[in-house]
């Protein structure tokens, strides 16, 4: 603790002293050279030399003679230079000048400014270096290019890409909000149905036919978003059937229409195909045979669920090609004196689509399957038809 303490008055000291030289050093140089000065007047006996002391010119006299004006020049270089060491700078007396033979005017001489401090410090000396010359021999008028290795030079580097400034991108246009749209749709087509029977107690069977049949289906499609819709739809056909192992006259009610709904929801997909989710309301005909002999034909109401796929598979402009496929699962129901039990069914078609400026064209074809089951009987239904509707969009 004490060797600080010490440390840090030395160094206090130390600077005080460098401040009372810097400050003192001005005042010494200017007294040097006006002693220099008058020294130099008294050993000159000339009036041709003018010593300012003091900043007051000695008055001209008569000129010298020949030997007092060589004594005169030669008395300069005689003298020895000053040198100064307290600023670091070298000072030497400029000799004094020899005057013409006319008289001249007095010299007055001001005063000189006080040196400013100098902020950095200068070397004491500085030696001057010599000044060297290199001699190059003359170079060749064609000299051969020096290849270096790849290792010590690198790979090429290509010159920095500079890219074209880009046009300003227009800014994406805002959202518009979804509008509903809706899609009316009206269509005739004709069936046919036919009904493989059997017997579960005696095993025997019989095959009943249906003629030509009339069919109708109205739908109304609405588009709740871009991928979604919900359905709606009626359907209607009326049948008459015949058997074929068997006279027309044991039959019982093998005239009759049925009547059915839909309801559900259809999901539209980017690749140009949608699938439905249906849930139905419809009826299905089951035979019974009495015990006189006649062979009843009962249309049932029931439950169904059915999952719908449709795919495009061709489109020219505005027209298209496609196929459709379906799977129908009928819950059990209640007949008149017995029950029905689950049905299983399935269809697959094919469909044509125009579509034109105020309205769209569609004819389809399909052919479908299912297995029913009853207290009395087991049967299987098929049917096949055509169906042309026509339809219509709006806001």
């Amino acid at each position: 603790m004490k060797a600080r303490i010490f440390t840090l008055i030395f160094l206090v000291l130390s600077c005080f002293a460098l401040g009372a030289m810097i400050y003192t050093e001005p005042r010494f140089a200017r007294n040097v050279n006006a002693v220099e000065g008058e020294k130099i007047a008294e050993l000159s006996p000339s009036s041709h030399f003018t010593t300012p002391v003091q900043g007051k010119p000695r008055e001209p006299t008569e000129p010298l003679p020949a030997q007092k004006q060589e004594f005169a020049a030669v008395i300069p270089k005689a003298l020895p230079k000053k040198t100064h060491l307290f600023s670091g700078l070298r000072k030497t007396p400029e000799p004094l000048a020899l005057r013409e033979e006319q008289p001249s005017p007095p010299v007055l001489r001001e005063e000189p400014a006080p040196l400013a401090r100098q902020e950095e410090t200068t070397p004491l000396f500085v030696a001057e270096e010599p000044e060297v010359v290199a001699v190059l021999p003359p170079l060749p008028e064609e000299i051969a290019p020096v290849i270096l290795p790849e290792e010590l030079v690198g790979p090429p580097v290509a010159p920095p890409m500079v890219e074209a400034p880009m046009d300003p991108q227009p800014l994406p246009a805002p959202e518009e909000e979804f509008t509903p749209r809706s899609h009316l749709s009206g269509g005739l087509g004709f069936q046919y149905a036919r009904i493989d029977a059997q017997d579960k107690s005696s095993g025997d069977r019989a095959i009943f036919l249906s003629a030509l049949s009339p069919a109708a289906r109205f739908s109304w499609l609405l588009d709740w978003s871009e991928s979604w819709s919900s359905l709606l739809s009626v359907h209607w056909v009326e049948e008459t059937f015949e058997s074929g192992s068997s006279s027309s006259s044991r039959l019982k009610d093998q005239k009759g229409s049925r009547f059915g709904f839909d309801m559900g929801g259809v999901r539209h997909w980017a690749s140009g195909g949608q699938t439905s989710f249906v849930l139905a309301r419809e009826k299905n005909i089951y035979t019974w045979a009495a015990t006189d002999g006649s062979v009843h034909f009962d249309r049932v109401e029931n439950w169904a669920a059915q999952v719908k796929h449709e795919k495009q598979l061709v489109k020219v402009k505005k027209a298209k090609l496609g196929a459709f496929g379906s799977l129908k699962l009928g819950l059990a129901s209640q007949g008149k004196g017995y029950a029905t039990g689950t049905s299983f069914g399935a269809k697959l078609g094919v469909f044509m689509e125009h579509a034109m400026d105020s309205c769209t064209l569609r004819g389809e074809a399909f052919y479908g399957q299912s297995k029913q089951s009853s207290t009395f009987l087991k049967q299987t239904t098929a049917e096949s038809g055509i169906l042309f509707s026509l339809g219509w969009s709006f806001l």
